[in-house]
């Protein structure tokens, strides 16, 4: 039987917002401090750091330059805390809020933001337009919980249960949103189906209701005084089992047939889907409900030419080919200007991005090993950071 929510709650920067760690990775590069070196800072004693105590409202900005400055020093290089503040306010994602509103139509909408008492309002920011903006936003939901007022931050529990109370539903009837994955869990272990946001495109795809008569925005193509000669894709000869095991799954797919998805997937050890230790029909029924279909995504997929990999001795066969490469392979000036037009259609430029960082292929992708076995249908989720 198909699950239905009441209610879906949000996480804010990073998931309405462009991430501030995009901001915090140019600002390291900008003044040669090492890769995520201020996401190292906050994260070491995380519960009683200058970044804890400003999400609380313990410390002021100006306290906070200072004890930011002291922690960062003691790690090896100084950073002023004013400037990390500077980086928190991101650009609004204008289909997020589209989804935002038809979820709105559907049941409650309620946010839960770990934010600082810096800027105009809720938004962190200065820019009087930008906090016109955001407090529209703001003023969407049914009801929001600000770290910065409530003297209370993700991932503590307490935070999740006072929105539920406050929306009056169980959490068990809940979609929680984040970009972190240790915000994920406390949700996660009280009921809630949670969902890792991962890009704009991510969430796009997932919350594809959001807007029906809009057609996502085409990322640009590369610049083409970076091209190669076009190189068609190099083909791959499935194995016979694997042949028959994309043939079964595509022909549930066709029949619209999530349960044989299902019992597919629950008949291979270690199958993989989005969400960790959430049932895959479970997951897969969300999906669909809020217009990302797995049976068409799949579909679309094995429209994708396949590529192979070798894991552990173990053939796998991975739809599209590119989620096949190496992140160190995937970087775009190493590609045929052909793939690197596929990688921006399939990914975008986020995921460009996060491919530069040094991550996996972060779209949505399928794969079958050598043997028949299903490994992994991945629509948007991964492991929790």
């Amino acid at each position: 039987m198909t699950k239905t929510f009441k209610a879906v709650i949000w996480d804010f920067g990073g998931v309405f917002t462009t991430s501030p760690f995009d901001a915090f990775t140019r600002y390291e590069a900008e003044r040669g401090l090492p890769k995520d070196f201020i996401r190292t800072v906050n994260a070491t004693n995380p519960l009683d750091n200058a970044w804890a105590k400003l999400e609380q409202s313990l410390v002021s900005a100006q306290e906070f330059d200072g004890m930011f400055r002291q922690e960062s020093k003691a790690m090896g290089h100084e950073v002023p805390g004013g400037e990390v503040l500077a980086l928190l306010s991101g650009s609004l994602r204008p289909r997020v809020v589209n989804a935002l509103t038809v979820c709105k139509t559907k049941g409650k909408v309620g946010c839960i933001t770990n934010n600082a008492p810096v800027g105009k309002g809720a938004s962190m920011t200065n820019d009087e337009a930008k906090a016109r903006e955001v407090s529209k936003v703001f003023d969407m939901f049914d009801h929001v919980i600000e770290s910065s007022k409530l003297g209370i931050r993700k991932p503590d529990p307490r935070i999740y249960s006072l929105m539920c109370e406050a929306l009056d539903v169980d959490p068990a009837d809940c979609v929680y949103l984040d970009d972190l994955g240790h915000n994920l869990k406390p949700a996660r272990d009280m009921g809630m189906t949670t969902i890792k946001v991962l890009n704009e495109d991510q969430l796009a795809a997932l919350l594809v209701a959001c807007s029906p008569a809009a057609e996502p925005e085409r990322p640009p193509v590369p610049d083409q005084s970076l091209t190669q000669a076009p190189q068609a894709p190099k083909p791959v000869v499935l194995t016979e089992e694997a042949e028959k095991t994309r043939d079964e799954l595509l022909s549930h797919a066709r029949a619209g047939s999530l349960s044989r998805l299902s019992r597919v997937a629950n008949a291979n050890d270690g199958f993989v889907s989005n969400l960790g230790g959430t049932p895959h029909r479970q997951y897969w029924d969300l999906m669909r409900r809020i217009g990302a279909d797995p049976n068409r995504s799949l579909r679309e997929l094995f429209d994708l030419p396949p590529g192979m990999r070798e894991i552990d001795g173990e053939v796998w066969f991975v739809w599209p080919d590119l989620a096949a490469r190496d992140a160190s392979d995937l970087i775009p000036e190493k590609l045929s200007f052909q793939d690197r037009r596929r990688l921006m259609e399939l990914i975008g430029e986020e995921g460009i991005e996060r491919i530069r960082q040094g991550e996996g292929y972060p779209g949505m992708r399928t794969a079958i090993a050598g043997n028949g076995r299903w490994v992994y249908f991945v629509m948007g989720e991964t492991e929790e950071d």
